[in-house]
């Protein structure tokens, strides 16, 4: 062997050493970088996007593929004062729902406010009496609170996610904004303020803006800043906000834009911000979680009834596709995969922080859908975009079908009353196919659910099925054609609940998601509707039962009429069923007089007292075992009497929480009230009362047209009456949309009286 081959084989050892050598340095660094890595505390990361909406997670390319690595749901936008995004940050940052204020916004500490003539730590100082003079300021914090504490609603505390971040031992920090020229607007520090109105880090001002004069206000945001910042952020932070404002700032100026280049521009932002995410995605540790939310849709969507703003939820495994994303977010709040509420987002904040969330605090922590199994309702985000389109349907054309419906309800009472008063007998049958019809409606109404057809289509058949359905009917006769109006629709309701309530979540007639009142169970509007459907069935079928040749039918519905009634109302009590606990006291307050009266016909007023007394505590204690007792400590996912109202305000009474307590009841109240006054039910609910004691106090002299009916009311239909009317009643007393239960229970009343008087 020669003296090269030699050198190359000498050279090549200590290479080989070499390599050897730094490949073990470099396994030690990567299992050290690993270790800190895990040791490091749980961050999360909040991009906070106005005017993103979910059309655009839906179309734009780049938010396709972030909505596939992740988990996706459509945020509720409701806050202590409507919608807006500075109403929606104080509310994330409160935890409840709270009110903004025009022109507070946050500020870098050491920047200097041209209209004040300070820097914004002095006047900070000014305001507060307080010196900052680093991080982020809201200078003025204090009239926020002022505006809060007007807010009897809701007993909201501007900055409550920031003190609970501090007082664990965290920082927040936040970047961006979504300034216009000169106009302020810094939304993110209302969010990770504390309750002084401090961030501790963070960069707000111009400086994150980047010179761009083809961009409305000749600014864009300066991403490579952000990014450069969140890299270089103190190891104790555990909050990030980003605040991105180039598509609020293109919404600002879009009405004076060429459509065409608005369009080219918003895709050109918005492939921008995703490229933003998922730089951010990259570059977290394995163990933070990565949320993009958006306080406020676009002004074309928010036009187009969509109110709904998307959340999307990723991880450090979302890089590799290994999170198993493309799913749906499901939150106890609402028990719907793929609507969620903004308070469960300050919860997911806390949750994923390991802080404990105060019992004021609203919403639950957020999770996949899979791992949640919300029964009948898991699918995945192919299926949410068919459910979305459902609901945004429901929400616009329910003012479009619900006021001409109510409408033509007064106006067939009113007309009612006059021919019955009058006694035109040849217009007696026309109106009383009608006023039949009206009893089948909420039938149709339940199954009406298609996202292509017009609010004329939905009107001409909600009227056109049930006047067939009572003509049909009618023709064996008029006690037949109550019957099944009651019977279908109280068993089509109990079908529903069984498979879920998919009818109930899309009814036109039922509750809107959109607008952050109710998610699951039976409305208002249906729970009504049940009640007197319940009470007119059990009258119908007693009377029946006693002119039957057989006495062992009439002692089987001695039984099975209150074992019904029983059935209903455990059904209207259950978290997991009807989970309305106004429905539950006043079914039992209607059932038990509806029952006493039919057991007992001649009843004394003391005594029928007494048995509206019994039902409401039954009802009671039917809320109280299957809310608190039964399900209070169930861990099945969405079961838990804790999530239902009911089981939050038992919650609250064993904490001693009498403030949140009144607050509930204060809220109310005054929705009730505020329904009472403006909601076109309460004309339906007084028409029907007005129609009805003319039919008490003025009886008719011979009954047209009615064959063999008795002029002298079987004692059966007293005692229903007297049901539903004491059933609306505590629906209006004990219900914060009792006036809609009411006039929807009422008509069960006042068209049996119309028609078999």
């Amino acid at each position: 062997m020669g003296l090269f081959p030699k050198a190359a084989l000498s050279a090549l050892l200590v290479l080989s050493s070499s390599l050897l050598f730094f490949s073990s340095v470099a396994s030690a660094a990567e299992t050290v970088a690993a270790e800190l890595d895990e040791d490091a505390a749980k961050r999360v990361v909040l991009v906070v996007i106005g005017g993103l909406s979910l059309g655009d997670v839906a179309e734009h390319p780049r938010w396709q593929t972030l909505a596939s690595k992740g988990w996706l749901a459509g945020m509720t936008l409701k806050t202590a004062r409507g919608h807006g995004d500075v109403h929606q940050m104080v509310t994330l940052g409160a935890g409840v729902y709270a009110a903004g204020e025009k022109g507070v916004f946050g500020y870098d500490a050491d920047e200097w406010i041209e209209e004040e003539g300070v820097s914004a730590a002095d006047w900070y100082a000014q305001l507060t009496g307080r010196r900052r003079t680093e991080g982020v300021l809201v200078p003025s914090i204090g009239r926020l609170k002022k505006v809060n504490e007007k807010t009897n609603q809701f007993p909201a505390a501007p900055g409550a996610l920031g003190r609970l971040l501090r007082e664990a031992g965290g920082l927040a920090a936040v970047f961006g904004n979504s300034d216009r020229g000169s106009q302020v607007k810094r939304l993110a520090p209302l969010l990770t303020m504390d309750e002084t109105g401090w961030t501790p880090v963070g960069e707000v001002g111009k400086a994150m803006l980047r010179p761009a004069p083809d961009r409305p206000f000749g600014v864009a945001a300066h991403y490579e800043k952000m990014l450069a910042a969140y890299r270089h952020l103190p190891p104790d932070v555990r909050l990030v906000v980003f605040e991105l404002g180039d598509l609020d700032r293109l919404e600002a100026v879009r009405e004076r834009m060429e459509e065409p280049y608005a369009r080219q521009l918003r895709q050109r932002v918005l492939h921008e911000m995703a490229e933003f995410v998922e730089k951010l995605l990259r570059s977290l540790r394995s163990r933070d979680a990565l949320m993009v939310v958006s306080p406020m849709v676009d002004a074309d969507s928010y036009r187009q009834g969509m109110w709904l703003a998307p959340v999307l939820w990723l991880t450090e495994s979302s890089v590799a596709g290994a999170s198993g994303g493309g799913g749906l977010l499901y939150s106890d709040s609402t028990r719907r995969a793929g609507i969620v509420t903004n308070l469960d987002v300050t919860a997911t904040i806390l949750a994923e922080l390991d802080i404990p969330r105060p019992a004021g605090m609203g919403g639950f922590p957020l999770r996949a859908s899979e791992l949640a199994e919300p029964p009948g309702d898991a699918f995945g985000q192919g299926r949410f975009w068919h459910e979305l389109a459902l609901v945004q349907w429901a929400h616009r054309l329910r003012p479009e079908v619900l006021r001409p419906y109510v409408v033509l309800q007064i106006t067939l009472l009113l007309l009612a009353a006059v021919v019955w008063g009058f006694r035109f007998r040849r217009w007696y049958r026309p109106i009383r196919l009608f006023l039949l019809a009206l009893l089948f409606a909420p039938t149709v109404l339940l199954f009406v659910s298609a996202p292509r057809a017009a609010a004329g289509h939905v009107l001409l058949l909600i009227w056109g099925v049930p006047v067939v359905m009572a003509w049909l009917t009618e023709r064996v006769s008029v006690r037949f054609a109550l019957l099944t109006a009651a019977a279908s629709i109280w068993l089509a309701v109990a079908v529903d609940l069984i498979r879920g309530g998919v009818w109930l979540k899309r009814s036109l007639l039922g509750y809107d998601p959109m607008l952050a009142a109710r998610f699951y169970g039976i409305g208002n509007e249906y729970m009504g509707v049940v009640i007197g459907a319940v009470i007119l069935t059990a009258a119908l079928v007693w009377e029946g039962s006693g002119k039957a040749r057989r006495r062992w039918v009439f002692r089987f519905v001695q039984w099975a009429v209150p074992a019904g009634m029983l059935a209903w109302l455990i059904v209207l009590a259950a978290p997991m069923a009807g989970a309305n606990a106004g429905g539950a006291v006043a079914a039992g307050v209607g059932f038990a007089g509806t029952w006493a009266l039919l057991r007992y016909p001649g009843l004394s007023p003391g005594r029928l007292a007494l048995s509206w007394l019994i039902g409401l505590g039954l009802a009671l204690l039917s809320l109280v075992v299957l809310n608190g007792w039964w399900f209070g400590d169930s861990d099945v996912a969405g079961a838990p009497g804790g999530t239902s109202h009911v089981g939050k305000a038992l919650t609250a009474a064993e904490d001693g929480q009498w403030e949140m307590l009144r607050a509930m009841a204060f809220r109310k109240v005054e929705t009730n009230w505020r329904l009472i006054r403006h909601s076109i039910w309460t004309k339906v609910f007084a028409t029907a009362l007005v129609v009805s004691f003319i039919v008490q106090f003025f009886p008719p002299r011979e009954i047209p047209g009615q064959g063999s009916l008795k002029a002298t009311p079987h004692p059966a239909w007293t005692a229903a009456f007297r049901g539903i009317l004491a059933a609306s009643v505590a629906a209006l007393l004990f219900n914060d949309s009792g006036i809609v239960a009411a006039a929807t229970a009422i008509v069960y009343l006042v068209v049996p009286k119309l028609v078999l008087e």
